[in-house]
């Protein structure tokens, strides 16, 4: 949605806060969804839950495309963020599944490159059609997608590689999935609620850049829209080679301790966004955007690494769904928060501190955290 957010901005006539109070209907659903949708992965098997959220999503793409009404626009994001809640713990589960302790994080780091790839292609896909079709068909054409990608989930997706047993002790086999063994592995793990903290920091600069670039872009030089949805790019595509990268890094230069490597990436980006508040160089803007979005991409993969390390094998979906489920907090406040605060201060400046205080907070919170395997 945000490469045509100016486009949506100008038929609605909506402000920055109206779009945010939409965005944040999709994040609140997809925060009280995180925890079901893991729970199910684990009770039910993964492909069936991401076929399932892969259609829903599609469906509430296209009405969302369909709609007049502001209600209408906040009821579709909902659905789609319950649908959305449906693909990330299950996902991480499959890699849990599929990939040994010793190379998850950079099975993890390989696989999450999927995130900035199609987020610049829908950065440009979604700035082409808006500009040339109107921003309802930046939704109706993500419906086809959508549909066609869940169908071919379903035929493709295995849950475990055939031949692979599960080693079982006889308690672990006993206590199954009851409430008391979730209380005990799951809501019970303070490092997992530590790491959802983390990461909710994380989030919250994440998904500020990926709405807010294209509109900070258009707003502060002037770019056309499909020049601001090029430009704002820069920025997943340099998750590209951070996730791709961030086992390799973790395991040869920082010997294995994610913790470490999440640490140092996040004082850069402090340090960043603090020069990125005064800066009003383009040039510098687009590098300084690079640099952010290397960085605070290199950490998610790191974190469900982690989170896998010290939460039981049976409840890997479980748990990533609490640490993902948590760290939503940071994106909802990101969509409705920066919205306001851009509103408020007609400057994208204190925007740009807050997140640097919100990646010295993601510091903070995963000080406390242990490496240790949880048994």
């Amino acid at each position: 949605m945000s490469a045509v957010i100016p486009l949506v901005m100008e038929d609605l006539r909506l402000s920055h806060l109206g779009v945010g109070f939409i965005m944040s209907g999709f994040f609140i659903a997809y925060a009280l969804s995180q925890f079901p949708a893991g729970y199910l992965s684990d009770r039910f098997g993964s492909r069936k839950v991401i076929t399932i959220a892969g259609l829903l999503s599609a469906l509430s793409n296209l009405f969302f495309s369909l709609s007049t009404r502001l209600y209408h626009f906040v009821s579709f994001q909902i659905l789609n963020g319950i649908s959305q809640a449906g693909a990330y713990a299950p996902c991480v589960k499959l890699v849990g599944n599929w990939f040994p302790q010793s190379r998850r994080a950079t099975a993890l780091g390989i696989f999450l490159t999927c995130v900035p790839i199609f987020t610049i292609v829908s950065y440009w896909l979604s700035s082409f059609l808006g500009q040339s079709f109107g921003w309802r068909s930046a939704f109706f054409v993500p419906f086809v997608i959508l549909s066609c990608v869940a169908l071919i989930d379903f035929r493709v997706i295995q849950d475990i590689p055939r031949g692979k047993q599960w080693a079982q002790t006889e308690e672990e086999k006993d206590s199954g999935f009851s409430a008391s063994a979730i209380k005990t592995a799951i809501l019970s793990n303070k490092p997992l609620w530590l790491l959802g903290a983390c990461l909710g920091g994380i989030a919250f600069i994440e998904y500020t850049y990926l709405m807010w670039l294209p509109t900070f872009l258009f707003e502060t030089f002037g770019t056309t829209i499909i020049k601001a949805g090029v430009f704002s790019s820069i920025y997943p595509l340099l998750g590209i080679p951070a996730r791709f990268m961030t086992g390799w890094i973790c395991d040869f230069y920082f010997h294995s301790r994610k913790k470490t490597l999440i640490t140092t990436a996040l004082i850069g980006v402090t340090i960043l966004c603090l020069v990125l508040s005064n800066t009003s160089s383009f040039l510098w803007t687009i590098l300084i955007l690079g640099g952010i979005g290397f960085l605070v991409q290199l950490t998610e993969p790191l974190i469900f690494a982690l989170q896998m390390d010290i939460t039981p094998g049976r409840f890997i979906g479980t748990g990533a769904s609490l640490v993902n489920g948590i760290s939503s907090i940071g994106s909802i406040v990101a969509m409705a928060g920066s919205g306001f605060i851009i509103d408020t201060f007609h400057s994208y400046r204190i925007l740009f501190l807050i997140l640097a205080g919100a990646a010295f907070a993601a510091i903070i919170s995963l000080f406390f955290v242990s490496e240790r395997r949880k048994l």
